[in-house]
């Protein structure tokens, strides 16, 4: 099983040396998200130029392998080509270069089917795309009694941790690291505007708990409870347990406590929105708008935390009472005569999110996870 942590890091060294590690980190950033845009529309090429009938019938070939088709004008694959392409980002170590062919392709790969039947775009990489590398690309990691943090090197660069309070634990993740107990993974480095931030990928092995085959939880995604959990039964019994679910079911969170502090954000949010063009100016327009930059991201990380915090308590719930395996059912399938102002609320709950983080966690314990649509 593979997580990723985050942690905070920063350059290490003069504050000449820091300046150049900086320069150098921002450079690839803005090369990283340029070449991960550039090597998508390339792939899109690829697979649509023999469809541009605007072209001559002699240039209007796949650029793919000539060897697998007889229409392809290269003597490689698809991730051979853009690989090449990539050689022009002289900037960039050859291992990012590699690492975001990877990442771009691998997504591509997944989602090409969608592009032709409408239900997705083509993707569109952001100057925020963590810059990606392999794992050999972590040197010389260790802890510094002294300083209280890890050290590390990266490309050359000598980097230094700031855990704070490490509530995640993050020091024993690193520690376990080092000892072999866990593997790094290839990972990634998130600048942003004040934290740069190590999203580190680890393999660690999944806690293996005495399952019983025949036991499966059901839990309701509703409107008045984020989750209405169940213990027992089977598959067939699903439209009995749904029926009786919220007379002897096991409740996580309720509608008032999720929404009070994330409306409570969107109300300030847009009262400050209204006063904004009254605000003091004078260094133009950031300074106008300073009291709601303070205020982004805020509500995602509310709703984040709180996804995460109801996910653990599922997964707890599944694995005191053993279960093998756990059932998800979407409120649609119990209701369908919801009105405007429940599905306004059903809207909030971000269910999408919230059964990624399940899955996620329940694989830890070695959980089946099954989507009732």
């Amino acid at each position: 099983m593979i997580i990723t942590r985050k942690i905070q890091i920063n350059p290490v060294g003069t504050p000449e040396e820091k300046k150049g590690y900086w320069d150098t980190l921002f450079s690839w950033q803005r090369n990283t998200f340029q070449l991960a845009n550039l090597i998508s529309s390339h792939r899109f090429i690829q697979d649509n130029l023999i469809r541009m009938i605007y072209l001559e019938e002699g240039v209007k070939r796949k650029l793919g392998d000539h060897a697998k088709d007889e229409l392809g004008i290269f003597n490689c694959s698809n991730l051979h080509s853009t690989g090449k392409m990539s050689q022009s980002f002289t900037d960039l170590p050859g291992d990012i270069r590699g690492s975001v062919n990877q990442y771009v392709s691998g997504y591509y790969n997944k989602e090409k089917e969608a592009y032709y039947t409408g239900d997705r775009s083509l993707r569109n990489y952001k100057k925020t795309l963590p810059v990606p590398f392999s794992a050999r690309c972590i040197r010389k990691l260790r802890w510094n009694p002294e300083a209280k943090n890890f050290e590390f090197t990266l490309f050359g660069i000598p980097f230094k941790t700031y855990l704070g309070t490490d509530r995640s634990n993050n020091r024993i993740m690193l520690e376990r690291c080092l000892d072999g107990e866990y593997k790094i993974c290839g990972s990634s480095i998130q600048l942003g505007e004040n934290k740069t931030m190590l999203l580190l990928k680890m393999e660690i092995p999944a806690k293996k708990i005495q399952l019983d085959p025949g036991n499966v939880t059901y839990a309701l995604l509703g409107i008045d409870n984020p989750i209405i959990a169940i213990n027992g039964g089977n598959k067939e019994q699903a439209v009995k347990i749904i029926s009786s679910i919220e007379k002897k079911g096991y409740y996580i969170g309720t509608k008032e406590e999720f929404l009070y502090q994330k409306m409570r954000i969107q109300e300030t949010l847009k009262k400050m929105l209204q006063a904004a063009k009254y605000n003091k100016g004078g260094r133009g327009y950031k300074r106008k708008v300073q009291s709601i930059d303070r205020l982004k991201g805020k509500e995602a990380n509310y709703v984040n935390t709180k996804l995460h915090t109801y996910a653990r308590l599922l997964v707890e719930y599944a694995k005191r009472n053993r279960s093998h395996k756990l059932i998800l059912i979407k409120q649609e399938i119990r209701d369908s005569n919801i009105n405007e102002e429940e599905l306004a609320v059903l809207g909030n709950w971000s269910h999408y999110g919230l059964e990624e983080k399940v899955r996620y966690k329940a694989a830890f314990y070695g959980i089946d996870i099954e989507i009732i649509q």
